[in-house]
């Protein structure tokens, strides 16, 4: 009995302010990167950018791993984590494909599709039901994500595509 609960990790409790700091801190620098992505977009070919973005990604987890030594377990869902880190890649190009054709506030617009998208999505494939109140809010959702982006004919062009396959 004494081994399992040295196993369990502890949960420690964390003030309210602590995690309101935390989660402003994390939208802060997601918004940050993103403005210097939109920025780079402009200058730089967004392959160099996705490489460059993943090249230094692995020089910090290497510096990180040479550190702290964690023990890893690369042959448990090896293939999983293969393809979804491909498809991570891919959908770091597809954003900083939208990043160079969009405004930032067009591409956060979008992203708030995709909780409708994935309730969609699991009404379908996972026969989730949802209740005629859920689909009134799912389409005023949609309605407000529409007129948000307004009648501009840059956002409705083929190239929205790259926003709309990211999340």
């Amino acid at each position: 009995m004494a081994s399992w609960r040295s196993n369990v990790m502890t949960v420690k409790k964390v003030s309210t302010f602590t995690v309101i700091l935390l989660a402003s801190s994390a939208y802060f620098l997601f918004v940050a990167m993103d403005t210097l992505s939109k920025y780079m977009t402009q200058h730089i070919e967004v392959n160099q950018l996705v490489w460059g973005r993943y090249f230094f990604h692995l020089i910090a987890m290497l510096a990180y791993f040479a550190i702290f030594k964690p023990k890893l377990d690369l042959k448990k869902n090896f293939k999983i984590q293969i393809i979804r880190s491909l498809l991570l890649v891919f959908a770091t190009f597809l954003m900083f494909n939208a990043l160079k054709l969009f405004t930032l506030v067009d591409i956060y617009v979008l992203f708030f599709t995709a909780p409708l998208i994935l309730a969609l999505l699991s009404s379908i494939f996972l026969k989730d039901n949802l209740s005629l109140v859920g689909w009134i809010l799912m389409g005023l959702s949609f309605l407000a994500i529409v007129y948000t982006l307004g009648p501009n004919m840059k956002v409705m062009s083929f190239e929205i595509a790259f926003a709309f396959l990211i999340p």
